[in-house]
């Protein structure tokens, strides 16, 4: 299967503002430079030892930049996006769901705790609805997931029940209340190509 260009507005948050997403509440998602708090191990002269965290600037490759979504942790946080029938073009068969995210500070490998939820959501003119959902949680180890300076990234094949008719998409991001933050680096629609 070959897929297109990506159909969101602002994947990335390479505009350094939140221009194409609708946020909730307000201001609940911003835009940030990507920066990373490690937790270094670093012992003290007399024997003892201290933990000390340090902010770390990186650079990355691939479709990522200079800047990433960074969801409040204080409460819910939510931003989306919605594509017509008209911005989508033929009906596809499938679409390709793509996210990476990461925990503003490290969590545990063995922390399974969800940290929120990225939803695509197919909506048909005769309002019946196919839902896709993607858990964001780190702590579940698995090689092909962890990319550069604990970033995770989740891909999926996401099959358009072609007996109807696609009206609309929703495409959101929705994190729920925990303590480290949660930044989102990209997120990609890509419609299934002949």
């Amino acid at each position: 299967m070959a897929y297109g260009d990506n159909l969101l507005v602002n994947p990335s948050a390479e505009t350094e503002d939140m221009s194409g997403w609708i946020v909730t509440p307000e201001d609940s998602v911003t835009v940030e430079e990507n920066i990373t708090e490690e937790t270094e191990y670093l012992p003290e002269v007399d024997g003892h030892s201290i933990w000390s965290e340090q902010e770390k600037i990186f650079v990355l490759e691939g479709p990522a930049g200079d800047f990433c979504f960074v969801f409040a942790s204080d409460g819910d946080a939510e931003m989306s996006q919605v594509l017509y029938a008209s911005d989508i073009g033929d009906q596809p068969e499938t679409f390709q769901f793509n996210v990476k995210f990461k925990l503003v500070t490290e969590q545990n490998l063995w922390d399974n705790s969800v940290l929120g939820f990225s939803k695509l959501k197919i909506i048909y003119t005769d309002n019946s609805i196919s839902w896709f959902v993607i858990p964001l949680v780190t702590g579940v180890k698995s090689s092909d997931r962890y990319l550069f300076n604990f970033w995770v990234l989740v891909q999926n094949i996401c099959i358009v029940d072609n007996t109807k008719i696609l009206d609309y998409i929703e495409i959101s991001v929705k994190a729920s209340d925990f303590i480290n933050g949660l930044k989102l680096d990209y997120i990609e629609l890509r419609k299934e190509i002949a």
